[in-house]
Formats: C-alpha cells, structure tokens, sequence
C-alpha cells in the first residue's frame, strides 16, 4: 500500500515568516494524527530546500576531516566497510556532490551514512533548530536529536528492514525516495526471528533479499520527491529500496526515544545508564526562567528519589538543573557545532536574537552563568550584561556601542561564538 502525500498545509498566501517554519497548523496536525502513531508524507512543508545538495556536501566535506570511526559508515555491495576502508571514500577538494557520487559509484553500489551533520555543519543545524521549534514547543525538549545524511547508489538498505531508537523526519534534498516500512508488530507476528543491539533491532535472515522480498508486497510505501518529507516512528520498520542507478541525498532529523535512564545518563553522564525504567519520550515544556532558577523536570528528580541519600539532595537537584537547561537550550541536541570565533562583526550596531531561543541566565553572587545555544558560559556579573540579556530575550533590538560601554564585548563575544546573536546596522 502506498501511503498518499499529505495536503499541503501551507496557504495559497503564506504569510510573512522565517524561511524554514511551517506554516501555521503544520505542527498541531502532525501532532495530533502522525507523531508516534502512524508514518506520512508531507509535501509544500517549506517554501524551499532545507539546504541544497551542494551545502549539505561541505558538511560531508568536513566530516571527513575528523578522524572518529563513529562519524560514518559506509557500505560497498551490502558489505560495511571497516573504518580504514572508509577512508578511501573521502571526497577529493576539487569536488562537488555528483561528480564525488559519480566516481564512488561508477562500478559498485554504494550507500553512505554520516553522522551528527549539526556538528559538521552549523548553518544546517541552525536551519533545523528553526523547523523544528514549533515542534519542540508543544512536545516538550527530546531526550536527544541528530542529524544523519544518507546518499549513495544502491538498491536496498544492507541491512534490510530493521527498528532504529529514533523517530525520523527525513528530507529529501535530492531525486527521489521510496522507503518501505512495516508495523511494530509486523514480522513477530510471521514468526521472523529478531535480535537488538544498542538501540537497533534487525530480522536475523532478512538482509537477505530473497527472504525480505516476500513481505516487500505488505510493507507501506513512502516516496517522496525533493523537498517533500517522510515521516515513520521508532516504532516501525523500515528500509528503503531504490533503481541502482538513482542517487538521492536524505538528511533525517533523528528525534531519539531512549529509556528513562538513558534521559539521566544524558544529564548525568551516564550515572544512571543501567537502571530498567521504562521509555520517556522527552523533559517536558522548558521555562527558560530568566534571571531565576530553571527547575529540573520533576519526573527525573521523582525517579532519583528512589535512589535516596545524595541524589535526593539540594545540590542534585542543581546538577539536574544546569544540564537540563544547557540541553534544553540546545534544543535536545546532545551534540552542537563547536564555538565560531569570537569576533564581532562590528563595535557599533544593533543586536537581536531568535525569540523562539531565549538565552538562559542567572546570577549566582558576582557571576553570571548563561546558557546558550548549547553552551555554558560564565562571566563577571554586571548590571549592563543583566540588562542587556533581559531586553534580548523579550525581543527588543538592542543598539550597542562598544566604545562607550566596553564592560559589555566579553558577553557579547560569546554569545556570537554560540552563533545566537544577529547583528544589524547602527539603530
């Protein structure tokens, strides 16, 4: 069965809006009839692109550069390459996305993952933190999200069907994409005998495709084109299949469902890894609390209530809430782009930020701690630098001349490192 593509939700006249936002409804209808239930299409979801092939290749560019074995995975003919092998996939300086694709596919099918494209590729990362705002909004900060990029010439995943621990929202960016996915409950009710390993469950015999082939006519089938977006819970099963000669380009936003102590490992490092919890699917609402105190969110401190002794205490209490509202202002991505530098674009001009990413901040006696944007900052507390973090986040363009109030660059370099700041012409 193939599953139709939903109505464009945007109007014959869209309004004014920040380029990568749904237009109004998206969101509520999304979560009302697809998150977490049921899998979708979606099309005229953006004006645009997210990004071009070409700007998501000098993400893929710059994942090479790092020499992690867990930043990739490439496959040659089905077969994993090992991270040696990998390497020889690297993209040569002088070229772009098809031509690259062209060579390592000229006599071999070949499929490619990267991994945490936020990291390689900032402006990617703050283009999605856009998207998916309104999402986080109503649904609460995730556990944690990441960006993957999946391209290559191939004709079905190798691993075959198989459950990831994330929900996906995956553009396409480039050609054409089918994927094929099953119900939760589709291949235990055959009798296909199962296996999971961190986070990821697979059918033992069904990377084989003779034996996958003969589910291929039950399976729900999603293709979307460029600039449309797929949609299938962690739930489901899912693979995709494709002409060996198509080379489309994916960029899913992975929106991770982990155990709830794996939500305490990600604010704890890891202290609560092994505890049998059950699933929580996010923190809740965030309140950035602006010159107070941001609360943990109480179902965590409830579950290390159990634990009792120095985990029910005062000073836990402040542990969960500093990574919670550093997480939390990262938009549930565990993983953020590295610092830009610290320069500022001018001394004289005027500075706004996203209202929809308030920049969390508290003064604690003669320091100021701000979160922002994923990072963790702390200053010499000033009025000035209290003021000036009040006005950014009720929305007010803020003008600033650093040659009468010098006291205020420190803060604002670090806030233009976590790329939180957008500068304009003197008011």
């Amino acid at each position: 069965m193939t599953l139709p593509v939903e109505p464009p939700n945007r109007p014959a006249t869209a309004p004014a809006a920040p380029r990568y936002t749904p237009a109004e409804g998206f969101w509520e209808h999304f979560l009302k009839e697809h998150w977490g239930q049921k899998p979708g299409v979606f099309r005229d979801v953006l004006p645009g692109l997210i990004a071009t092939p070409d700007e998501v290749f000098e993400g893929i560019r710059a994942s090479w550069a790092r020499r992690e074995t867990d930043v990739r995975s490439v496959y040659v003919n089905g077969r994993r390459c090992t991270p040696a092998e990998s390497f020889t996939f690297a993209p040569k300086p002088e070229e772009t996305f098809e031509p690259y694709l062209s060579r390592i596919t000229a006599e071999q099918e070949v499929t490619f993952v990267i991994y945490g494209m936020q990291v390689h590729a900032p402006e990617l990362w703050v283009r999605t933190r856009e998207f998916i705002s309104g999402f986080i909004a109503r649904l609460g900060v995730p556990i944690d999200v990441e960006l993957e990029l999946f391209s290559g010439k191939y004709r079905a995943t190798p691993r075959g069907p198989h459950r990831d621990d994330a929900s996906n929202l995956s553009w396409i960016l480039h050609g054409e994409k089918t994927m094929l996915v099953w119900p939760p409950d589709f291949f235990e009710k055959r009798g296909v005998p199962t296996a999971t390993q961190r986070g990821q469950t697979w059918g033992r015999d069904l990377c084989d495709p003779e034996v996958y082939k003969q589910y291929q006519d039950e399976a729900v089938v999603l293709h979307a084109k460029e600039g449309e977006l797929l949609y299938w819970p962690y739930t489901w099963w899912h693979m995709a299949v494709a002409d060996k000669h198509d080379a489309p380009m994916m960029l899913n936003t992975c929106v991770y469902n982990r155990p709830k102590a794996d939500a305490l490992g990600v604010m704890l490092m890891g202290l609560m890894r092994q505890m049998e919890l059950g699933r929580i699917d996010n923190f809740g609402r965030f309140d950035p609390a602006v010159g107070g105190d941001s609360p943990a969110p109480a179902d965590i401190v409830a579950t290390l209530a159990h634990l009792g002794g120095l985990c029910a205490s005062e000073q836990m209490r402040g542990v969960l809430a500093e990574r919670f509202v550093k997480h939390a202002s990262s938009s549930g991505f565990t993983d953020v782009p590295a610092r830009a530098p610290k320069a500022l674009p001018a001394d004289v001009g005027t500075v706004h930020i996203d209202a929809r990413f308030p920049i969390a901040f508290r003064q604690d006696g003669e320091a100021l701690r701000v979160w922002s944007n994923g990072h963790a900052i702390t200053l010499p507390a000033t009025p000035q630098q209290v003021e000036l973090l009040t006005r950014l986040n009720a929305g007010t363009p803020v003008p600033v001349d650093l040659g009468r109030d010098a006291a205020l660059r420190p803060l604002l370099e670090e806030l233009q490192s976590t790329r939180v700041l957008s500068w304009g012409a003197p008011a």
